[in-house]
């Protein structure tokens, strides 16, 4: 991963900033797929249990999943759109938080039919110079096939989320939470 690009967008924001949002010189935006994918490969080698907890309509089920069947579980995160091979169609927000020692990366998709609305990436600087991901949120919304939101969060070596709102009849909506923990 472009660690170096995070850790100089990371020792900038931390010398220049307090608390508060300061534009940055153009830097390459930071990509999420290869974090997610890294975190998969890490999983799939893994001897966690994992569980995956379905809610719909306030019900909840869940099961152990099977290794194989984690990169399925996932698959939202793995086909998102690349945003850094579009930077024109989103802008960009770099803040430093020194209470938490995180700085947070926020794309924001500048159209309105792009699918990806969203991308937040969170990162903390390491004692070794490099910059660790903690999490990464995306709302995702699909094409007019299937009108779904998807609110998604990837919580670095934990679990990740999906909150799915999809529109039904008559204004109403059914609101599909999926979570998939390992390593707890």
């Amino acid at each position: 991963m472009n660690r170096s690009i995070l850790l100089g967008c990371i020792a900038l924001l931390a010398a220049g900033c307090s608390g508060k949002k300061k534009p940055a010189p153009e830097e390459p935006y930071f990509p999420a797929l290869p974090f997610f994918q890294s975190e998969i490969r890490h999983v799939d080698t893994s001897v966690f249990r994992i569980i995956a907890v379905r809610t719909v309509n306030g019900r909840s089920d869940t099961q152990y999943i099977r290794r194989e069947d984690f990169r399925k579980q996932a698959e939202l995160f793995t086909t998102l759109p690349d945003i850094t091979e579009q930077p024109e169609q989103y802008k960009e927000t770099k803040m430093y938080d020194e209470t938490t020692n995180e700085a947070s990366f926020v794309y924001e998709a500048t159209e309105p039919d792009l699918p990806v609305r969203k991308q937040i990436i969170y990162a903390q600087p390491t004692p070794g110079g490099e910059a660790h991901i903690t999490r990464v949120y995306v709302e995702k919304v699909q094409d007019a096939g299937n009108p779904a939101t998807h609110k998604m969060t990837w919580e670095a070596g934990k679990y990740f989320r999906i909150i799915s709102i999809v529109p039904k009849e008559k204004g109403f909506e059914q609101i599909v939470k999926t979570e998939v923990l390992w390593n707890e």
